[in-house]
């Protein structure tokens, strides 16, 4: 097992304070698949100091350079360099829909933690055939220490390089 994980992305979310406002998607790619699923293709937690920022195209990053690969990457970000336009906001802090409801811990202080992907690849034919297994960060997941509830994010490059969310809601929902 190789490990590839990227040791700036881990110092990044250990650092994070989250304290955001609202929930954006881009629109290009963006799909919702049913009440607790949503794909697109960048997920922006805007905050009024500093905003997260996560991606899975460097052409999403205003201004910031470009990077290897890495399945999903992660920055802080000044929400304003995004124009409003090209984003749907999924939930807002205070607001009065069902959705903002169930995700007011969101706007609260939520605890992150990286999630980990593995892939396969071989190389060669029969018995002199090599495999190797790489280890990487591939998500997000936010969570209510609360109970109240979680956002898994999830970067899936095979085959169409979409980010994946997915809610989940505990019995001690708001």
């Amino acid at each position: 097992m190789i490990d590839e994980f990227d040791k700036d992305t881990k110092r990044l979310i250990d650092e994070v304070t989250p304290r955001w406002h609202e929930l954006r998607v881009e629109k290009v790619n963006y799909a919702r698949q049913g009440e607790m699923r949503f794909q697109t293709q960048t997920v922006l937690l805007a905050g009024e100091s500093s905003s997260l920022l996560c991606a899975m195209d460097a052409w999403d990053f205003v201004g910031e350079e470009t990077w290897e690969y890495f399945p999903i990457v992660f920055r802080i970000v000044d929400a304003d360099r995004y124009a409003p336009d090209e984003w749907t906001t999924l939930a807002r802090e205070g607001g009065a829909s069902d959705t903002d409801r169930k995700l007011q811990w969101l706007f609260e202080k939520p605890s992150l933690t990286l999630t980990e992907g593995v892939e396969e690849f071989g190389q060669g034919e029969g018995a002199s055939r090599k495999s190797y297994a790489f280890r990487f960060y591939n998500g997000l997941l936010i969570s209510d220490p609360k109970g109240r509830g979680s956002l898994r994010l999830t970067a899936s490059d095979m085959p169409d390089f979409i980010l994946r969310g997915e809610f989940t809601f505990g019995p001690d929902e708001a």
